[in-house]
């Protein structure tokens, strides 16, 4: 034998040293770029840039945290010479750094993730209204030709999965016969649309002899998904939609109950978020003007 480490083992000790050292450039070019896109990688490391200096500041452990651990992120990441950040700034820099921890867990470099279970700040509150149904319709429609996306974008729009919810879900917790998925707050019963789709993709998964273990799809960042829903607006001839904002269109264009958007039971914030969703498109129609009576249900 020799005494030399295996590739994987000194990849492991690099990112380790790295991590200790607060070394974001050699960090995060061990662990490549979050997509192809040219911009992700910069993007990402803007992001990830104020934990790093503060955390060097403090000499904080970012290998092993301290259990106050969701506070200092969350006032870190709020933090910034200049301007005020505004709370949507502070999440994708949550994100970012929740998405960095989640990479080193899957390169066998930490054993959990330490923002687990992180509350956000919450997003600012928009008072423009979701995209037009027939734009989201066009978008889905094009989606076709990608099975994982086209099951992506269902779910997203006919159940108001939230991104991070999507992208964590695993087969073992899908029941596409009866149709059904287990969420964080509820179980779902799946619409025939979304059970259709789903099939499709696992079909080409390996059918039943998925993975139960597996995640549902193949994308690990929001990022990585907005870039694949991307390329189909533009074969759809729409403009891409945030993609968090097809949780508001589906509470305004399906009959949800909360089982069937995923909120809790105690039906506080599921009512909140449909009050708002329908009270601006109720503003948009006007009085006066002719809606469109027809509906799908959920």
């Amino acid at each position: 034998m020799t005494g030399h480490l295996s590739p994987d083992h000194d990849q492991t000790r690099r990112l380790l040293r790295a991590l200790r050292d607060y070394d974001l450039d050699t960090l995060l070019g061990a662990l490549g770029p979050p997509s192809g896109h040219p911009r992700a990688a910069a993007l990402r490391y803007v992001r990830l840039l104020p934990f790093f200096q503060q955390a060097r500041r403090e000499g904080l452990d970012l290998q092993r945290p301290p259990a106050q651990f969701h506070d200092w992120a969350t006032r870190v990441s709020f933090s910034q010479d200049g301007p005020p950040v505004k709370p949507n700034t502070a999440r994708a820099r949550l994100s970012a750094l929740h998405g960095l921890y989640e990479a080193l867990l899957d390169h066998g470099v930490l054993s959990s993730n330490p923002l687990r279970g992180l509350r956000r700040p919450p997003q600012e509150r928009r008072d423009t209204p979701p995209p037009p149904r027939q734009t989201i319709e066009a978008l889905i429609r094009a989606s076709r030709s990608n099975a994982a996306l086209h099951a992506a974008l269902t779910l997203l729009y006919h159940h108001a999965f939230r991104l991070e919810e999507l992208l964590a879900l695993k087969w073992q917790a899908v029941r596409l016969n009866p149709g059904e998925v287990l969420r964080a707050h509820s179980i779902t019963r799946l619409d025939d649309a979304s059970v259709a789709s789903l099939l499709r993709w696992q079909g080409q998964q390996g059918g039943i002899f998925h993975t139960p273990q597996a995640r549902v799809f193949p994308y690990h960042t929001p990022y990585e998904l907005r870039q694949a829903a991307y390329l189909a607006s533009l074969d759809a001839g729409v403009r891409l939609m945030p993609l968090r904002e097809l949780r508001r269109a589906s509470l305004r264009d399906f009959e949800h109950t909360s089982e069937s958007a995923g909120y809790a039971d105690d039906q506080t914030g599921f009512q909140n978020a449909l009050a708002l969703a329908r009270g601006l498109a109720d503003t948009l129609q006007g009085p006066g003007s002719d809606p469109d009576g027809t509906q799908d249900g959920a």
